[in-house]
């Protein structure tokens, strides 16, 4: 597996695809905000139509009336007529005119019809409309939630928020390669967005002064528990807890550049042995916008390890050891989107450079354990592709669904050596490999949604790694 894919990941290299899939959420929103604002305004217009349909029909039940009246009218005195003339004549008007009073009587009857039809299809369009700003009205949420998403990511991806540091599984590298799953809980505060919802509840007059409320600046705390499972040989678990913190400053519309700080604690356990670890980390980053779509992010940065390590044989720990380790890094990458169709295509391209060297020490058991310094240079590269569709539920819920494909080449190149382990053994990473991923994605409203995805790392190496991911993000205000 190769030093840049996974064990260091300085800027996040999945902001530019992250940030893709959000653009794709909000431009699916709104084509759905605008189609649901269309049955609305032809909703609007069936209850218009509708209403105007009833005054004519009420108009046609009186005037029917009215007819019923003389139609009666008429009857009744042709009858008299006939009763007292009984002649052909008179009595064949008296049938006409019972023939008219009836035709009449029907008449109002169809006009009451036609009145409680246009009350009935008033009522249904009534119920349509209001259907259709319900649907309006979520689509109108989740856009804004789309678009707050967005702008938190390209907030956080600009100033280093989920970029601070990577879990610093680096200088654990001396002794074991472990890739943890990517079971992971994760809180934080981020002044960027707790700015953005503090204007969106109280207006422009809610911003607070001086600093914290200068767009340029951003300030943020996180803290998170990482699981690893490692289901080789070795049968390696553990967790790792971080707390991290940073700031950054946007010296002008497209540079932003920052500083974050560390401190992770490991505890690690399997059958060859314990691991304990303090790792305080500094880090100095900075994006650019090198021309449109194109984004440079470089990282540098440096780790302090305090390792309390056991050692066992059969299971059981028969030495003990403690050493400390540092860690110098650096990585560039560039990013580039475009669309082709419905697709947003993200290729990136980035170069890293690791130095890992660690304490000679010697063990409770006096085996002298000496010391150990590693440098790797590696390049990688590779296509992310994505888009969005929106999918009706069994329940007539719009569901926003993002699937995205990525695949990433590395290679160790200039000068790499091979890592002396706490034991003794000596291991290298693989010259070349390939990774692969999959992720879906669903946005499933009220800021609630659900992410799952799969990756294979060291496709053709001899170490390979494929894990599963499943995240569920729900609001808590």
């Amino acid at each position: 597996m190769g030093i840049s894919d996974p064990a260091f990941r300085g800027a996040d290299p999945y902001c530019a695809d992250r940030i893709a899939k959000l653009q794709d959420s909000v431009r699916f929103a709104r084509i759905n905000v605008e189609k649901s604002r269309q049955s609305v305004s032809t909703d609007v217009n069936d209850v218009a139509t509708a209403a105007a349909n009833i005054e004519p029909a009420r108009q046609a039940v009186a005037e029917a009336e009215r007819v019923r009246e003389l139609a009666g009218l008429v009857r009744d005195s042709a009858k008299r007529e006939a009763t007292e003339n009984p002649n052909n004549a008179n009595k064949v008007a008296a049938q006409d005119a019972l023939g008219a009073s009836v035709a009449a009587a029907f008449a109002l009857t169809d006009a009451q019809n036609a009145v409680r039809d246009a009350e009935k299809k008033l009522e249904s369009a009534k119920k349509e409309l209001d259907r259709s700003r319900s649907v309006h009205e979520r689509y109108e949420a989740r856009l804004a939630s789309a678009e707050r998403a967005l702008a938190e990511a390209e907030a956080e991806c600009a100033g280093g928020g989920s970029a601070s540091l990577t879990p610093s599984s680096l200088p654990l590298l001396a002794f074991a390669p472990i890739v943890p799953d990517p079971g992971k809980l994760f809180a934080g505060f981020d002044l960027a967005s707790e700015r953005r919802a503090v204007e969106a509840a109280e207006g422009a007059a809610g911003r607070p002064e001086g600093l914290l409320g200068d767009e340029r600046f951003n300030v943020w705390v996180n803290g998170g528990v990482t699981f690893h499972r490692d289901r080789t040989a070795s049968g390696q678990e553990g967790e790792t807890w971080s707390l991290g913190t940073g700031a950054s400053w946007r010296f002008t519309p497209d540079i932003n550049a920052g500083a974050a700080f560390r401190f992770a604690r490991t505890d690690r356990d399997g059958a060859s042995g314990e691991t304990e670890a303090d790792t305080w980390s500094v880090a100095l980053f900075a994006q650019t916008k090198l021309v449109e779509e194109v984004m440079l992010n470089a990282i540098a940065s440096y780790s302090r390890v305090d390792l309390d390590l056991g050692f066992k044989t059969g299971g059981v720990v028969t030495a003990t050891g403690s050493t400390k380790a540092d860690s110098l890094a650096g990585q560039v990458t560039v990013t580039r989107s475009f669309q082709l169709g419905d697709w947003q295509v993200t290729p990136n391209f980035g170069a890293s450079i690791v130095n890992v060297s660690r304490d000679a020490f010697t063990r409770s058991d006096a085996v002298a354990v000496p010391a150990s310094d590693s440098t790797q240079v590696s390049v990688s590269g590779g296509p992310t592709v994505s888009t969005s569709f929106a999918w009706t539920s069994p329940k007539g819920e719009e569901i926003t669904v993002s699937p995205s494909f990525g695949l990433q080449a590395y290679a160790n190149v200039g000068k790499f050596d091979s890592v002396a382990g706490a034991g003794g053994a000596r291991t290298e990473n693989d010259t070349i490999g390939l990774s692969a991923n999959a992720g879906l994605g669903a946005d499933l409203g009220g800021g609630v949604a659900l992410g799952l995805g799969t990756s294979w790392a060291g496709i053709g190496a001899d170490q390979q790694n494929i894990s599963l991911s499943a995240q569920l993000t729900i609001p808590l205000n």
